[in-house]
């Protein structure tokens, strides 16, 4: 260590002390290639400037793309459910104590989208520092990226936030607009009612797919990469709001308020939100902070992943497809309630 400079001692003398031999090993590197001791730029140092999904990822991204506009439904199928009865009825029957007006249910729902836009509004105000979570083998460069403006909007998390605050306001507006006599304007426009209807049949399970991959995937990663430091992005009423004020009130509509449908000939929406979505973020994996280098929002969506992109890919997909089903099959068994006469006991034991 006699030929070695004092500096490049002391630092890793520290490093040493502390135990990391990962994090020893990179220091050495990059402190050895900072004072001119080693020829080649170690790998912490170096900026990936493009990160393109590989040919594998993109057939399996193509393929499931076109099968879900083979399958969209026709016109005539989504103005079958797309109706004012539905978003004017309540699930319970006229005479029970639950039983909600129109003008209640339309209160209900815009008062969910105003919680959403504020919510919204609070994120594009405040930012965000993103930490970027990366798996063994990614290429891309860590550390902190800010979030700020529109660019807090970026992640699935707020796509799908925004889509329910979209769904619940089209579905509080037509309620009104029948307590207030303007149906007119539905029978002008059949289209607000088609886009409230598909907005909820595609918000309702990403509400629940956001909750649990934020619960089970995203959250537990963070932790076991940098302990609760990680976390904190988690923590705050904006983002505790996004990952389970949104479940929460898409239940209370399904259970409670309207039972707003999801269709199972419907389930090609959904994927094809979440196709969108994947473009945007390869769209936007270089212009998040360009100086920067990639920047994937999701750890399995990093694209120098290799094979693990593409199983990713379709481990979300069938996720998707599966809270898709999930709450068509809860719409079914609301209906079966409901013919039933039960009561709201079974109604709350579903939400519990």
């Amino acid at each position: 260590t006699d030929r070695l400079p004092s500096s490049y001692n002391s630092y890793t003398g520290v490093m040493a002390c502390m135990g990391d031999a990962k994090f020893l090993k990179q220091s050495e590197d990059i402190v050895m290639f900072s004072l001119g001791l080693t020829p080649d730029m170690p790998a912490e140092l170096k900026v990936l400037k493009h990160a393109p999904p590989c040919g594998h990822t993109l057939a399996v991204f193509l393929s499931t793309v076109a099968m879900c506009v083979w399958s969209l439904p026709s016109l005539s199928s989504i103005d079958e459910y797309a109706t004012i009865e539905t978003f004017t009825t309540s699930i319970f029957k006229e005479g029970s104590f639950l039983h909600l007006s129109p003008s209640v249910l339309g209160t209900i729902r815009l008062s969910f989208a105003f919680l959403c836009l504020v919510t919204t509004r609070e994120k594009i105000r405040k930012g965000a520092e993103f930490k970027i979570v990366r798996l063994p083998g990614s290429k891309l460069r860590g550390g902190y990226v800010q979030m700020k403006g529109w660019k807090t909007q970026g992640f699935y998390t707020s796509w799908a936030w925004n889509l329910l605050g979209l769904s619940f306001f089209l579905g509080g507006v037509v309620p009104m607009l029948v307590v207030y006599g303007r149906e007119d304007i539905l029978h002008n426009n059949p289209w607000i009612l088609r886009a409230a209807l598909i907005a909820f049949e595609v918000g309702a399970p990403s509400a629940l797919l956001t909750s649990s991959v934020v619960t089970y995937a995203l959250w537990p990663q963070a932790y076991r990469g940098h302990g609760a430091a990680g976390t904190v992005g988690f923590k705050g009423w904006v983002p505790l709001l996004q990952h389970n004020a949104n479940t929460a009130m898409v239940l209370l509509e399904v259970m409670l308020l309207g039972g707003l449908p999801v269709r199972l000939s419907h389930a090609a929406f959904a994927p094809l939100f979440g196709g969108l979505y994947q473009v945007f973020v390869w769209f936007m994996a270089n212009r998040w902070a360009s100086h920067h280098g990639p920047v994937y929002p999701y750890f399995f969506m990093d694209t120098t992943l290799g094979m693990k992109t593409t199983i990713f890919l379709v481990i979300l997909l069938s996720i998707i497809a599966f809270f898709f089903v999930l709450f068509a099959l809860l719409d079914m068994a609301m209906v079966v309630i409901e013919e039933g006469d039960h009561g709201v006991i079974p109604n709350l034991c579903c939400i519990a």
